[in-house]
């Protein structure tokens, strides 16, 4: 049995962005372009830089990716659900794509 091999977050986002197949299903997935997509994986490792897991299985940074954009839709979706705006599943997504565009033109702060 080959052991797994774990690899550091801003490796796994370079891969990930490498592996056509997975972006086109992502890309699909949450209607949005590889451009987003790649903004969305910078976003991921800092987050996993964060909360220390920046170390792990590729496969793991896979699901554990799809999980945390989940999680980020739910998380911008609660104000407009509050406002008794639509919570249709391609609204939830077009909202955290509207969210991530604005959060990545806006300056870091350090």
């Amino acid at each position: 049995m080959t052991p797994i091999e774990c690899v550091p977050v801003r490796r796994a986002v370079v891969e990930l962005a490498q592996q056509r197949i997975w972006v086109e299903e992502v890309c699909m997935k949450f209607h949005i372009t590889p451009d987003i997509l790649s903004a969305m994986l910078e976003e991921y490792a800092a987050h996993c830089i964060t909360v220390g897991e920046d170390n792990k299985p590729l496969n793991s940074y896979k699901r554990h990716f799809i999980n945390w954009v989940y999680s980020q839709i739910r998380f911008n979706n609660a104000d407009t659900t509050r406002d008794n705006v639509s919570t249709a599943k391609s609204h939830r997504d077009a909202e955290y794509v509207r969210f991530v565009i604005d959060k990545l033109q806006r300056p870091k702060s350090y």
